[in-house]
């Protein structure tokens, strides 16, 4: 595997976030409010190393998870046949110490390779995360079919003997314009993490360097018939989003 030094004025990528919620516009500080800045570089062609920086910009106040900053790096030539790792840490980073604050051991290792076959990519995934000994297997399938993008992923945690599905459909409109939806199975309900969804969907539009969008992606979403209520719509969130 030959590492390839890429032209320092290269190495660099850089985007701006504003993101809140439509709760917010009715009842002040109900949701997180901030402003992210997302740093990438990449210095070595397909070695990333990346964080994401983040600033409240309202009064809300969460004890258990409102984080100041991720960060991840990763190898990965996204090419077929091509194996790559990647460690990723989303959880409660924050710049003083204290109760709730994560650290190194808490993010996730990931070791994947990638084929392609039928007109589809499989991407097979080993994971890992120290602080709590998660492991899992998990295979993803992803296929392009015209302007949308399908995908299916399996996921068996091997310490708590959980079994995952994520069914996800992505669709392009006018080159600018799209919406996305996922559907998650889980074998044991009760083994669902609290930011797990069920379902989660975004719609925005994209020209050049400016994303507009609405996401609840990644958020406590819950079917409505479950004794254990989710967020309700008006929590997801509105962002605007510029690349440099």
């Amino acid at each position: 595997m030959a590492l390839a030094w890429k032209p320092w004025e290269k190495w660099l990528k850089l985007s701006l976030e504003f993101s809140s919620s439509l709760n917010n516009i009715t009842q002040r500080d109900i949701t997180r409010e901030m402003l992210s800045l997302f740093v990438e570089v990449e210095p070595i062609t397909n070695l990333h190393l990346s964080t994401q920086l983040m600033l409240d910009t309202n009064g809300y106040e969460n004890i258990y998870y409102q984080p100041d900053f991720y960060y991840s790096f990763s190898y990965a030539s996204y090419q077929p046949n091509s194996c790559g790792f990647s460690y990723a840490n989303y959880e409660n980073n924050q710049f003083h110490t204290g109760e709730n604050v994560s650290g190194f051991r808490d993010g996730t290792w990931e070791l994947n390779c990638r084929r392609y076959a039928w007109d589809t990519q499989f991407i097979s995934k080993l994971k890992y995360r120290p602080s709590n000994d998660y492991n899992a297997v998990a295979l993803l399938g992803e296929k392009q079919i015209g302007d949308t993008t399908l995908s299916l992923e399996y996921e068996r945690v091997l310490n708590y003997n959980q079994h995952k599905v994520a069914l996800s459909a992505k669709r392009e409109f006018d080159n600018h314009f799209f919406c996305k939806g996922n559907l998650f199975y889980y074998s044991d309900p009760d083994l669902q993490e609290y930011a797990e969804p069920d379902y989660s969907f975004s719609v925005g539009w994209q020209r050049d360097k400016v994303l507009i969008a609405y996401s609840n992606e990644y958020m406590h979403t819950r079917w409505s018939g479950r004794s254990e209520a989710g967020i309700p719509l008006l929590e997801g969130r509105i962002f605007v989003k510029i690349d440099f």
